[in-house]
């Protein structure tokens, strides 16, 4: 075998292109009757909606010695809810492509949908539902709380999620609420 020339030749820097200017696409806000806003930002080159609003109160908001109150109740507004109990919604979810995320942060929480826009029909009645007539059924509750828990006990054998729960106690001081 012939070894290869090339092995130990030294290749020239490539050459870096110039950097391509962004320019964040503009929002348009429109201030709505029930004291909320809604910005809508446009991308017509799918045919794809996102829907996220962001509520008021997370976390934070918890009362003294029931801390994850506020995760358990976002976790519970992809449960059953209106008429559907939470096979039902989950089923309708999956059969229209319609994806439900809620997330509770330290100062509110955010409910993101996305779907096909010839789905919007579908998904205003579920938004509404999920926010004004959750179930809250007990067998739901147990259901998630248990999962909550199992979660909770796996993440103490993750390393990189004990370091996420420490991060604001070394950022800024046992004191502070964070």
């Amino acid at each position: 075998p012939v070894p290869d020339s090339n092995i130990n030749k030294v290749l020239p820097i490539p050459e870096i292109a110039s950097p391509r200017i962004f320019t964040p696409p503009e929002a348009s806000s429109v201030e709505l009757d029930i004291s909320s806003q809604l910005w809508v930002l446009e991308n017509n080159s799918l045919p794809v909606i996102v829907i996220q609003l962001t509520i008021p109160g997370g976390s934070g908001s918890d009362p003294e010695g029931q801390w994850g109150r506020a995760a358990m109740v976002s976790e519970m507004l992809t449960e059953s809810v209106g008429d559907y109990d939470a096979l039902g919604f989950s089923d309708l979810l999956y059969q229209n492509a319609i994806d439900v995320s809620v997330s509770t942060g330290i100062y509110n929480t955010l409910i993101r949908f996305s779907f096909h826009k010839d789905q919007l029909d579908t998904i205003l009645p579920l938004m509404s539902a999920m926010l004004f007539n959750p179930q809250f059924n007990e067998k739901d509750w147990d259901r998630v709380r248990t999962n909550q828990i199992n979660s909770i006990q796996q993440d103490r054998e993750d390393a990189p999620t004990i370091a996420a729960q420490y991060d604001g106690y070394f950022l800024y001081g046992a004191e502070h609420p964070i």
